[in-house]
């Protein structure tokens, strides 16, 4: 996920937890926090939410609150937290806005949820073109990666490890999983494939248990994202 930069005129920093599976990631913030942005009526279905906090999805709505609070001169900072396994937080339920109590003559109210529900169809209609545009994409990565030089390549020199290779719109994400043990070979694998690395991290304790995981790109067509995740104990 990309941290888009406050303006000059920062007063504070805020620290949000950032939660990604091979698929997708997802920004956690409070619902009040949307509010006061001021962007909870800006935020897309395609984010979840469970009880007060809501799971801003990365490609979209996560910018979108950030730009917010840069505004604000706050400075967003992130906890990342990544699972090689589908998130839970994609059974929550889809995002909707708080519903308000109006205090309205019975014509004035009708007009109003009128007005709402026919914003609210422009914008499924654009979440269904973008999701529409997506899945082309992800289609896309699908077929280049039958035959791919690079990721042939890699499922040969980890043979002796275990695998998952997940095409999303426009990159691949590949998560091998290696013994302590095998942590410098499955390394050295990665730079002799000609992958970059980019950080190490915990996981998170909570869903994969006591490991470190290795951000490595390769920015080929499609650009391949690999998690490389290494046991402690």
């Amino acid at each position: 996920m990309s941290i888009i930069e406050a303006t000059p005129e920062v007063t504070r920093t805020r620290k949000f937890d950032f939660y990604a599976d091979p698929g997708h990631g997802w920004l956690a913030v409070k619902r009040t926090d949307l509010q006061k942005a001021g962007v909870a009526d800006r935020i897309s279905r395609c984010s979840y939410q469970r009880e007060d906090m809501v799971f801003l999805e990365e490609d979209c709505d996560a910018g979108i609150f950030i730009k917010a609070l840069a505004e604000q001169g706050i400075k967003a900072e992130f906890r990342q937290h990544h699972t090689d396994r589908s998130s839970k937080i994609r059974g929550y339920a889809s995002y909707a806005p708080q519903s308000v109590t109006l205090d309205l003559h019975a014509g004035e109210y009708h007009a109003q949820q009128c007005d709402r529900l026919k914003t609210e169809i422009e914008k499924l209609k654009d979440d269904l073109a973008f999701h529409r545009e997506q899945l082309s994409a992800v289609r896309k990565t699908e077929k280049s990666v039958s035959g791919n030089a690079v990721i042939d390549a890699l499922k040969a020199a980890f043979m002796w490890a275990k695998v998952k290779i997940s095409p999303a719109a426009g990159i691949v994400y590949v998560t091998v999983n290696v013994s302590a043990a095998d942590a410098t070979r499955a390394h050295r694998t990665c730079e002799a494939l000609g992958f970059e690395r980019r950080s190490v991290e915990p996981c998170d304790g909570n869903n994969i248990g006591s490991a470190l995981h290795s951000d490595y790109r390769k920015f080929d067509a499609p650009t391949i994202k690999l998690y490389l995740i290494e046991e402690v104990h």
